[in-house]
Order: C-alpha cells, then sequence, then structure tokens
C-alpha cells in the first residue's frame, strides 16, 4: 500500500476518534465541546502535539479523587487557560498557560477533581469566572457508562 494513502487513513481515523469522543459540557448559558482525559496515559498526553484548538473546544482532565494538581505546556504549542474545579463542578482558580513553558502551574488547594484546559482568553471572552460552576451531570453519565 501507498504511504500517503497508508498516512491519510491514520490520520483520517484518528480525527474520526476525536470527534467522537466529544462531550457537551455547559458552564453557564455556554457549550463546550471536550475531550475527556481520565486515564494516566490520556492526562499525561493532554493536548500535547497540537497546533490549534478550535475556539468551542476544550479537554477535561479527571482525577481519580481530589487532590491537588500541577499541568506544564511541554510539547504544548497553543497558549491555554486553565480552570481547577472541585467534584461539585465549582470552579475554584483560573490560570493563564504559555507555549512550551515547563514551570508548573499548580492549584493552589488540594481539593481539585477536574481541570478543563482551553484557548487562552475562553474563560475571559465568555465572562466564565471563579465561582461559576460546570454542568458535571453528562460528565458523570459518560464515566459511568464506559465502565
Amino acid at each position: 500500500m501507498n504511504f500517503k494513502i497508508l498516512f491519510f487513513i491514520i490520520l483520517l481515523a484518528f480525527y474520526s476518534c476525536n470527534d467522537d469522543t466529544l462531550l457537551d459540557l455547559e458552564i453557564g448559558d455556554k457549550v463546550l465541546h471536550i475531550e475527556i482525559a481520565s486515564t494516566d496515559e490520556e492526562r499525561m498526553k493532554g493536548l500535547m502535539y497540537r497546533e490549534s484548538l478550535k475556539m468551542d473546544r476544550g479537554m477535561l482532565f479527571i482525577f481519580d479523587q481530589e487532590r491537588a494538581v500541577s499541568f506544564w505546556m511541554k510539547n504544548t504549542f497553543i497558549p491555554l487557560s486553565i480552570a481547577y474545579i472541585d467534584k461539585r463542578g465549582k470552579i475554584l482558580e483560573i490560570h493563564d498557560m504559555y507555549p512550551l513553558s515547563t514551570n508548573p502551574v499548580s492549584s493552589k488547594g488540594a481539593s481539585i477533581k477536574y481541570a478543563l484546559e482551553v484557548n487562552q482568553g475562553y474563560f475571559e471572552k465568555n465572562n466564565i469566572k471563579i465561582g461559576n460552576f460546570i454542568n458535571i451531570e453528562k460528565i458523570n453519565d459518560y464515566l459511568n457508562s464506559s465502565k
């Protein structure tokens, strides 16, 4: 098989899989289409090596237990903002992160259950602030159905 055709098939399969795994996450009256990172492997890779992220997309990192967390931008080319969120879905912290930085962006608290990465400025543009809530109902449904 021709290498170019094989590459195209793999690329098409990759993008198809990504779109199939998007969930709609409600934050107030806004809807964000998110990918879920709930395994160690998915959380370690995150949004690395991507050159762009659509404005209405993001990635939600889900942790097994509440804890203090820390993220960095190694091999991540997109300027991002991250929200640290508790088990009830309350946004506790919002931080900006910069491409390729290896400086950790650590949570101030130890009760983080979720981390939401979006394009830098998304939260501000959509008037999403500390104290707002994400709707975790669909996330819980997704997690229960994938067990």
